[in-house]
């Protein structure tokens, strides 16, 4: 049965996205897994959305840049969304072990659509039946983020930093409960803080214009404004922190 809104399937859900700079490695996944069963046990489903290992796509790019004179688009992104497919499956292992039921998913399965240029598209549209079926299947759902399918079916990448962009675009379409970016900082602060620590003030809140002033690359740009056209609100956290910055309009 399809259910339009997640309210009438009864279904909250949370979209957790674990950033490279959390996943630095298959050995740094006990964090990612805890903050799976924290979620599961307030009563949500889990969309997990990974970012490749930490150092994974920049190694790949100069692979290919080394190896070939002129990389074409088209093949280099397909090359490149392997990190993120490489590290969704090591969580979807990780979790297993854990013994929590999971669905290892990717955009075909979903049907996540991009429309754009092969190293910068932007999300346009969500098989929702697909991933209430999977969610049906296992209460937590993993997928690799970054990439999409264009029209003509060839991979397509967000940008970089793009898993953020996909993990916001699934809360705004499935209406999640919270989004949760966690990333190995503990939400925005007023500087830098792995340069400074003296007088340094975290946000509790933050909106997008702060966070885009003073966060940097924090969370990628296109994601920003994604959430500023529609209206998603998330948290900046960092791994079982009961912290963080909640960011809205």
């Amino acid at each position: 049965m399809f259910y339009p809104s997640l309210a009438s399937a009864n279904l909250p859900i949370t979209i957790l996205k674990f950033g490279g700079s959390v996943l630095s490695g298959p050995d740094t996944l006990a964090d990612a897994v805890a903050e799976v069963r924290r979620s599961l046990k307030k009563g949500s489903r889990v969309v997990a959305v990974t970012s490749a290992f930490s150092g994974v796509t920049e190694r790949l790019l100069n692979k290919a840049r080394a190896r070939f004179r002129a990389p074409a688009d088209k093949p280099l992104a397909s090359l490149l969304a392997t990190g993120e497919s490489r590290s969704a499956a090591f969580l979807s292992l990780a979790l297993d072990d854990a013994g929590l039921a999971n669905e290892l998913a990717d955009p075909d399965r979903i049907g996540l659509t991009v429309r754009g240029s092969w190293l910068d598209s932007e999300p346009v549209d969500v098989d929702l039946a697909a991933v209430y079926k999977a969610l049906g299947k296992a209460p937590v759902i993993v997928l690799p983020g970054f990439f999409g399918r264009r029209s003509d079916g060839s991979v397509a990448l967000l940008g970089r930093g793009g898993s953020d962009l996909t993990a916001l675009f699934l809360a705004e379409r499935l209406g999640a409960r919270d989004c949760r970016l966690v990333k190995n900082v503990d939400g925005l602060f007023s500087r830098d803080p792995g340069s400074e620590t003296v007088d340094l003030y975290r946000y509790e809140r933050a909106s997008l214009d702060e966070l885009r002033t003073l966060g940097g690359a924090l969370v990628q740009h296109k994601a920003i404004e994604f959430a500023r056209a529609h209206g998603v609100a998330f948290t900046i956290a960092a791994p079982l922190s009961r912290l963080g910055t909640r960011v809205a309009s």
